[in-house]
Formats: structure tokens, C-alpha cells, sequence
């Protein structure tokens, strides 16, 4: 008998994107689309180079077009079912930029980018997953089908999946590209075939529903993908909005200190990760949990919770002691990586990379009181300012 993992397969491999919580978003692996440290990144140029001609841009544009009637229509015919979509806010980026696609393949290693094409549908009863499977199906019937993606057959075994003799053979599980990222306890009604697809909530308690389409008359190997994200409401995407703009895009940048990517000291990198992940922790709970619980009641209960959204003066004192420990710690690695080189070119670097975590870490500090000051003041959800709507490019 086959046990569908009742886990987050998806994380395998995966990177932030979505961005909309302080742990890291993340993006689906492909079999074999990982590429050397030496050689993606003049894959992904290549890639990129491809990506931006006329050609291309001319199919993506026409896919988008295509998909962005296909979602209404599938919308439209679930109304009655508490599903709804916002024209103006996936006019916000429909198509994922060059900028950002050339940031997923840098920070991946990896040139397969899942979520060219995305749009974002609201359902107030997605808690409901009798709801997702007939969206599902809506999508079906209109030649759009959950694209296929393969799990490594050692992370399916570690979470009791039993496979059979052809997928050991593969190496690999091939499942369907959806992620449920819910509190399974909130969940009002199961489905089957889809409860397998149930991980959790981001440690913010950022919670939606990730899945990947491809229409099925795409014969191409590597058929364009068009990313569907369901979330509670006009109000959970404002929530998604401000942590991600204010909170994570800034915390996130706490694990691109180079001395705690480069050092090799186990103590050191688990010191530098305990403070970092206080401070996301502290952040989390202060705002960005509270930003989603509120925007939560308002979608799905319709009830305003008013839930105080603020970062205390003691816990902000707390954040500065470790902003500093981060310094420190720091300083300390390039003294003593300076003081054991002998090689002038190297001594240089390690001057410049000095330089540049001191700026980064200072940087992110200031960045991140400006955000709690932002949410001090405005106290409620209630008081945050209605999302600005600018239309992106592809470029």
C-alpha cells in the first residue's frame, strides 16, 4: 500500500518566493535542472538571453493573455462558492520580470523558473478543499492541468511512502505541483485525493494554496507554467503586501551576511543563525503573525479582531542587542581571517566583504526600525493604507 506523505514536499529543493513570510518563500524543484556553481551562471545567461527576445516575450505575452481569460472564466463559475478575482491586482505582475527571474536563478542555481506566468485568486471558504478540487477541475476542463514534479525517492521514504518498483528504478516520485499550506486543524472539509497535499502554514503564519498548471496542448519538453496562488481575500493580500515589502524583504537579507555564509566554524554559523533567528522570530510575532491573523477574521469571519500590531520598547531594545551581537561576531571572524592571511589579493577581499556586511547589517537595521516605527504608529490592521496598484512590465 502507497501512504501519500502528509508533508511539505515541495520545500525539497526549493527557494523563497514568494515572498510573503520571514521564513524563505520557495519554488519547485525539477528533476535534473540543478546546475554547477561553475557553470550556471553562463547557463542562465544563456537562458536569460533566450528569455528576453522578441519571440519569447511575444508567447509569454500570449500565454498570459490566454491564462488571465481562462482564470476569470474558472472564477466566474464558482462565484457561488465564495471564489472571486481581482483584475487590478494581478495587473500588478502578471509576468514575472527579468529582474526577478535572473534573482531565482542566481539564488537557485537552477534554470527552471516555475512561476513565469501568476495569478492570484481570493476564496473566502479555501478551507473548504472541496472548493480547490473544482477549481481544479474548472482548470481541467479548460486544457489546464497541475504540472508534473518530481520528488527524490529518499525524501518520499523518509515520510513513509511506499514506492513501487519503477519509481525506485526512476529514483524519483512524480506528484502533482500543488501545496496546501494551511493549519490542518482549520481545515472544514477534506478531500482524498488532495489531503496529501496538506503541509503548513510559513513560520509567520502566512498560510495559501500553491499549485502549477500547464496546458496540456503544450508539447513542448519544457512547457511554459503558470503558477495559481489562492489566498482568503482582498484584506490577506494587503497582509501579504506589507510583510512582505516591510518585514521580509529586509529579514531576508540577514542570511546573505557573507561571513555566515563563508565561515567554517559550526560554532560560529550556529551563534550568527540563533541571533538572526531571534530577530525574524521577534518580527514575526510583533507583526507579521498578527498581520495575517487579523487580515484572516476579516476574510473569512468578517469580523475585525483588533489585534494590536506593534513592536514593544523593550522587545525593540532586545532587536538592537542583537543587531549588535551580529556585528561583533562579525568583526571578529574578518580580525581573525586578517590576521591569518598572508596573501595581499585575499587580504583585500577580505577587507571589501568586511565592509560589506557592516553596510548590509547596518543597512537591514535601519531599514527594519523604520518598518516597526510604520506599524507602531498605524497600531491596527484597519489603519494600513490601501496597497498602491502599479503595473510592472516583463522587463
Amino acid at each position: 500500500m502507497k501512504v501519500l506523505p502528509l508533508i511539505n514536499y515541495q520545500n525539497y529543493n526549493r527557494v523563497h518566493s514568494a515572498p510573503n513570510a520571514v521564513q524563505p518563500p520557495v519554488t519547485a524543484p525539477i528533476q535534473n535542472s540543478a546546475i554547477t556553481f561553475s557553470s550556471y551562471q553562463n547557463l542562465g545567461e544563456i537562458f536569460m538571453h533566450q528569455l528576453q527576445k522578441p519571440s519569447r516575450m511575444a508567447e509569454l505575452e500570449k500565454a498570459s493573455n490566454m491564462f488571465d481569460a481562462i482564470t476569470s472564466h474558472v472564477v466566474k463559475k464558482l462565484e457561488g462558492r465564495g471564489v472571486t478575482y481581482n483584475e487590478e491586482y494581478n495587473s500588478i505582475s502578471p509576468i514575472k520580470s527579468f529582474k526577478s527571474t535572473w534573482s531565482k536563478i542566481q539564488r537557485s542555481g537552477s534554470i527552471d523558473v516555475p512561476d513565469q506566468i501568476r495569478r492570484t485568486i481570493f476564496c473566502k471558504n479555501a478551507y473548504d478543499l472541496s472548493v480547490l478540487k473544482d477549481i481544479i477541475k474548472e482548470y481541467s476542463e479548460c486544457d489546464y492541468v497541475l504540472a508534473p514534479i518530481d520528488i527524490p525517492i529518499e525524501k518520499m521514504i523518509e515520510h513513509a511512502y511506499i514506492p513501487s518498483k519503477a519509481e525506485i528504478k526512476k529514483g524519483f516520485v512524480t506528484l502533482n505541483d500543488l501545496d496546501i499550506r494551511m493549519d490542518r486543524d482549520k481545515i472544514t472539509k477534506f478531500v482524498p485525493e488532495l489531503n496529501g497535499y496538506i503541509s503548513k502554514p510559513q513560520g509567520s503564519g502566512y498560510e495559501d494554496i500553491q499549485m502549477r498548471f500547464i496546458n496540456k496542448n503544450d508539447k513542448k519538453a519544457n512547457p511554459i507554467k503558470h503558477e495559481v496562488i489562492i489566498l482568503f481575500g482582498d484584506n490577506y493580500a494587503k497582509a501579504k503586501h506589507y510583510e512582505s515589502e516591510q518585514i521580509y524583504k529586509y529579514a531576508r537579507q540577514l542570511d546573505e551576511l557573507k561571513f555566515y555564509r563563508n565561515t567554517k566554524s559550526d560554532a560560529l554559523r550556529q551563534r550568527t543563525k540563533d541571533y538572526i533567528t531571534a530577530i525574524k522570530s521577534k518580527l514575526s510575532l510583533g507583526i507579521s503573525k498578527k498581520l495575517f491573523e487579523s487580515a484572516n477574521s476579516l476574510d473569512v469571519r468578517n469580523i475585525d479582531n483588533e489585534m494590536l500590531i506593534n513592536v514593544s520598547e523593550q522587545e525593540l531594545k532586545e532587536l538592537g542587542k542583537y543587531f549588535t551581537k551580529l556585528r561583533e561576531k562579525g568583526h571578529a571572524y574578518y580580525e581573525m581571517a586578517e590576521q591569518r592571511t598572508k596573501n595581499p589579493a585575499r587580504l583585500k577581499k577580505i577587507k571589501e566583504e568586511h565592509e560589506a556586511d557592516s553596510k548590509l547589517l547596518a543597512e537591514i537595521r535601519k531599514n527594519l526600525e523604520e518598518s516597526i516605527a510604520f506599524f507602531n504608529e498605524k497600531k491596527y490592521f484597519k489603519n494600513l493604507p490601501d496597497i498602491k496598484i502599479e503595473k510592472k512590465q516583463a522587463g
